[in-house]
């Protein structure tokens, strides 16, 4: 493909194997444009769109349906460096949905694959252990405003200096985000809805933390304090916490502070002048995690 190519308003169906649409080359771009295209993936191997080293494009609005009986083991969209770099573009408001191991794929072979945006996408899978968005060795990848349901709904592996803000993150299995490898300036920020946990074996990543319990301070006296110990996955010595109470605290101070592993502890600290009953209510901690 030359630069300015549009490739658009497409219907393609049946595809037996291959992608339905390939641009490959050094020149597909800048002024690449995909869009508004339905494509069906009917075989186990091939991708809706998919893209070796590309830049400067635009994929956006999109329709792809992986229809293969068995699970397909490609992507609905795929961006791979393999000769050339791949630097900018966006991927926006595109609708995959099926039976793909993975909705939108960036990764990179060895050359740099950066400043790509992911935003306002919704991608359904139903195979267990599918991937949403996958990220692999890549830097500057803006996960933004996507709505994901998959076993696995973002997944980096060597990922850097990329944000994630306000998905809908739902997993079918147990993590809506897994995070391995080094992911230097990875940011997951609060901003996003998760249903389903953050899984790290990486380094670098910074993500937010939470736990609750159930508690009942009862008398303080004055001057003095209570404690009581929240399981907040994620937390470890260096976590930045804060803690919030569901009940009236009548003037007292409540603060949160890394314990052992996986706990913080929490102290409501009465400074007034008498004593005070607070009654019962559910202790909150939330912070992030800095690995």
């Amino acid at each position: 493909l030359n630069r300015g190519v549009t490739v658009r308003n497409n219907i393609v169906y049946g595809m037996p194997k291959l992608d339905c649409i390939r641009a490959s080359g050094s020149g597909s771009g800048p002024g690449l444009n995909i869009h508004d295209n339905i494509l069906h993936v009917d075989n186990t191997t091939g991708s809706g769109i998919k893209m070796i080293d590309c830049s400067g494009f635009s994929v956006h609005d999109n329709t792809i349906a992986v229809r293969s009986a068995t699970l397909n083991t490609s992507s609905g969209i795929a961006i791979d460096a393999v000769v050339n770099a791949c630097v900018g573009g966006v991927f926006k408001g595109n609708t995959i949905n099926g039976n793909s191991a993975r909705g939108i794929s960036l990764y990179s072979g060895g050359p740099s694959l950066e400043d790509i945006a992911v935003t306002s996408n919704a991608i359904r899978l139903t195979p267990a252990g599918a991937m949403g968005v996958f990220v692999q060795n890549s830097s500057g990848i803006p996960v933004t405003g996507n709505a994901i349901t998959a076993a696995i709904p973002l997944r980096y592996n060597n990922a850097t200096s990329s944000p994630a803000t306000g998905n809908k993150l739902k997993s079918t299995g147990t993590q809506s985000v897994v995070i391995a490898g080094t992911c230097t300036g990875l940011y997951i920020g609060a901003g996003n809805t998760l249903q389903g946990g953050i899984a790290d074996t990486g380094t670098g990543a910074s993500y937010p933390i939470t736990g609750s319990a159930s508690w009942t301070p009862g008398d303080i006296a004055a001057n003095t304090s209570v404690t009581t110990t929240v399981p907040v996955a994620g937390s470890a010595h260096g976590s930045n916490l804060t803690a919030v109470f569901s009940a009236d605290v009548q003037g007292c101070m409540i603060t949160a502070v890394p314990s052992t592993i996986g706990n913080a502890l929490v102290r409501i600290t009465n400074q007034t002048a008498a004593a005070v009953t607070l009654a019962a209510g559910t202790i909150t901690v939330r912070g992030r995690k800095h690995t």
